[in-house]
């Protein structure tokens, strides 16, 4: 139980995916530290999870607390840029979610790039519509697609 709250209490302390500012080296420092735990404890995520957005729904602004998690997965797995769009699955409506290519990909890892081993965010955050985010969901989806991202 106290290892969980631990990882509860990293994820409300990532820095929340804004329109109003970008994150530094040492907000990005953070994400990939909680990535490193949260990919060797695997045993607790649907109670870390679950514990977070139970915590996270009671808040004023819930979606930008609920983006600390999106962005973590982001990290977590090392995601396409460019995949069939067969494979996007949606379990949050972020407004600005990408159109697909001309050749029917779409970038899953958005809103992040990777450039040298480095996240960088390529859109800020613009709203969501609809249902909480199905972290979990995309997670269990993630973790039987996508391998984890080597993180130094």
């Amino acid at each position: 139980m106290k290892k969980e709250q631990e990882l509860v209490n990293a994820l409300h302390n990532l820095k929340a995916w804004g329109s109003q500012y970008e994150f530094d080296e040492e907000d990005w420092e953070n994400y990939k530290k909680t990535a490193k735990i949260m990919q060797k404890n695997k045993s607790c995520i649907v109670q870390v999870f679950e514990q977070f957005m139970n915590e996270t729904l009671l808040l004023p602004f819930s979606s930008e607390e609920e983006s600390k998690l999106f962005l973590l997965l982001r990290i977590i797995f090392d995601l396409p840029e460019l995949d069939d769009v067969k494979d996007f699955r949606p379990f949050k409506g972020w407004v600005n979610w990408p159109d697909y290519t001309n050749e029917n990909k779409v970038n899953l890892s958005w809103p992040l790039r990777w450039k040298d081993n480095k996240p960088q965010l390529i859109a800020n955050y613009e709203g969501s519509m609809g249902l909480p985010y199905q972290a979990l969901d995309e997670y269990n989806y993630f973790l039987g697609k996508y391998p984890f991202r080597k993180i130094e």
